[in-house]
């Protein structure tokens, strides 16, 4: 008997012995065991070092690297750990076993078509509720093609180490393949923030007896390493004042979200959130923030929030109801040191809590520091924000040297003082028919947005300037992207304005002029003769100096078909159409009065493109224009007096109106 179970325990150790071998030989999968050295470049946003030989599925930004605290057999594992979540509050990202990004994959792991392979790993974590599904992805010999049809294996990790298998057959057209471990979860139901899971001892071959042998465990280092922290929750002191009031007008305040928003563009929740936040007491240069801080005036919010996956976001009020709190638009704004090479390193999220160094009731000043997406420095500015001004001004402090905002918008214009404006649209004359930066013309003063809300949201102009002399730098530019625009009844198309970017000349400026019927673009597409004169169905919401710019196309530029309606895009409209600019400035006198527009040739008249450009004695107080915001903010000079009503006592007047007017 005892001979017996000798004999059996010798066959055991053979096959154990036998398994091992083979696993070995028959594994192609690479740095199985991470103890390989060196490291695969991240994506942009990602965080870590990406094993040797190992990949990322290039949709939500993850930490990922190394640990040689915790592994299951030699002296390392793999990592994966949520470090942010979409604006949805979800999370989309992976780890993959093979070189890829998620898309192409030209150096991912060479497979046999048409052949079972079998698979297997370690996994442990913690922080996750919902399956981690791991699948094989297959990809054509050259990398491309992919397909993600293939059996998975679904796992919650735990704080043990669990050994999984699983197969697969490879398809005739399937030369290449990458193990992707893939996290798809919702934020606290599926996945919290900071849910992390290890892998180690991974095998990717044609033996299923390897892929099912066991690996002996090496043993743990002491004291064992906690597998999953996470964040702390903020406790508010009791005492604390919570709740949020609006502003009131010409006055600024500073709140605490009392939250860290580590979540893609986290500004809708935030605001969602604001019963919660807290009001910094005046005065109080030092205080510490619990959670990231929101700045407000009464005519915008500027919030500097924690994710470090994009820029700072400055938010335009509605004017017209500032106790619904109706944001207009949410804007990234950027800050940036490009070399003399073009590198550019964006300094993202925030990277230190803000330092308060002047706050009273009419003005707020801090010192703020995003991450370096490529450098990881720091990249500081500081922030002033005044009560009754409309506008963000901007100072570099450390590792920056441009300011931009972002665009996703058809139509932009450099704005030239005396001058007329050079127009950007995407779907006209100046698309220059791929991606590419314009550089700003001669007496340029600034950069307006024009952004076209969704219907029933107000539509903004953003005005980007600095200090004389900015548009000489080729610092100063607008982008054309391939990216798509939003407008109010249009499918969403493309080309845009995508971003516009200043040299940071002492100061920039980023200013809301966030008042419905501040502009407009009315589509036409009309005959109209040399001479005759067009009358706009937009009727001009403030008086002031408005300017009037027409778009007419020739027949030596381009002969567009009539649209048989108003939202009708003829197929000719998807490829740039040429033709010519037309300037003029009308003075309205009151509101209520339409435009109207002289053509100096014969042609058809596209669009005309109106915008208040500058004050008058009686624009009412508190709508504020670009040449306005570059004198009194960039020239130092005072505001004017005028004759006008108050903004508020205005816009109540004809806020109703309003309402009919898109």
């Amino acid at each position: 008997m005892i001979m017996v179970r000798a004999a059996s325990v010798i066959l055991a150790f053979a096959v154990v012995g036998f398994a091992a071998d083979e696993r070995e030989t028959t594994n192609i999968a690479p740095n199985t065991g991470l103890e390989q050295a060196g490291q695969e470049k991240l994506s942009g946003g990602w965080t870590g070092k990406l094993p040797k030989g190992w990949g990322c599925y290039d949709n939500t930004p993850a930490e990922v690297g190394v640990s040689d605290k915790i592994y299951h057999s030699g002296k390392c594992s793999a990592y994966l750990k949520i470090i942010k979540f979409k604006g949805d509050d979800r999370v989309n990202t992976a780890i993959t076993v093979g070189k890829t990004r998620g898309y192409n994959s030209p150096d991912a792991i060479v497979v046999k078509p048409n052949t079972k392979y079998y698979y297997s790993f370690y996994i442990k974590g913690g922080g996750f509720t919902r399956k981690i599904n791991v699948i094989p992805w297959g990809f054509k010999a050259d990398g491309t093609g992919r397909d993600r049809k293939f059996t998975s294996v679904g796992v919650v990790p735990t704080e043990k180490w669990t050994h999984h298998v699983g197969s697969f057959t490879t398809k005739a057209e399937t030369g290449r393949v990458v193990l992707m471990f893939h996290v798809y979860a919702k934020q606290d139901r599926g996945a919290k923030m900071n849910a992390i899971f290890f892998i180690d001892d991974v095998y990717l071959g044609t033996s299923e007896a390897a892929a099912k042998a066991e690996v002996p465990a090496a043993k743990q280092p002491t004291p064992a390493v906690p597998v999953f922290v996470p964040v702390p929750e903020i406790k508010i002191p009791p005492g604390t004042s919570v709740g949020y009031e609006p502003v009131k007008p010409g006055t600024v305040r500073i709140w605490d979200t009392n939250k860290k928003y580590m979540r893609k563009m986290p500004s809708g929740r935030a605001l969602k959130d604001r019963p919660k936040w807290s009001p910094v007491p005046y005065g109080k240069t030092d205080y510490k923030p619990r959670g990231d801080l929101m700045l407000e005036n009464e005519y915008f919010f500027l919030f500097c929030f924690s994710n470090k996956g994009d820029s700072i976001n400055f938010m335009p009020k509605d004017v017209l109801d500032p106790k619904r709190l109706g944001i207009v638009d949410s804007n990234e704004i950027y800050k940036v040191f490009q070399n003399e090479r073009g590198l550019r390193d964006f300094g993202h999220g925030t990277l230190t809590d803000p330092k308060i160094l002047k706050y009273t009731s009419k003005e707020i000043v801090i010192e703020h520091s995003g991450e370096g997406r490529k450098s990881r420095k720091p990249v500081t500015t500081t922030y002033r924000v005044q009560g009754g001004k409309c506008w963000l001004e901007v100072k570099a402090i450390e590792n920056v040297n441009q300011q931009g905002m972002h665009g996703k918008s058809r139509i932009c214009a450099f704005v030239r003082k005396n001058h007329d404006e050079f127009i950007l649209d995407g779907k006209r004359t100046t698309w220059p028919g791929k991606a590419s930066n314009i550089h700003a013309p001669a007496d340029t003063i600034g950069i307006i947005n024009f952004k076209r809300g969704l219907r029933g949201v107000v539509g903004t102009m953003t005005f980007l300037t600095s200090m004389p002399g900015f548009e000489k730098s080729k610092l100063t530019y607008l982008g054309f992207h391939i990216d798509r625009f939003w407008e109010d009844w249009l499918p969403h198309d493309s080309p845009s304005c995508g971003a516009q970017y200043v040299q940071i000349k002492g100061k920039a400026i980023i200013a809301a002029l966030n008042y419905k019927g501040v502009w407009e673009r009315e589509d036409i597409v009309k005959p109209i003769a040399a001479g005759e004169t067009y009358t706009s169905k937009f009727v001009a919401k403030y008086p002031g100096k408005w300017r009037v710019v027409g778009f007419v196309v020739t027949e030596k530029d381009y002969k567009p078909r009539e649209r048989v309606a108003t939202r009708d895009i003829p197929e000719s409209y998807k490829t740039p159409i040429k033709g010519k600019y037309h300037y003029s400035t009308v003075e309205i006198k009151k509101a209520g009065e339409k435009f109207t527009f002289k053509s100096p040739v014969a042609g058809t008249l596209d669009y005309l493109l109106i915008y208040l450009y500058d004050r008058t004695e009686n624009t009412p107080k508190g709508v504020f224009t670009p040449m306005g915001v570059y004198r009194q903010a960039i020239l130092g000079e005072k505001a004017k007096e005028t004759k006008g009503e108050t903004t508020p006592k205005v816009l109540k007047k004809i806020s109703k109106k309003l309402r009919r007017i898109r």
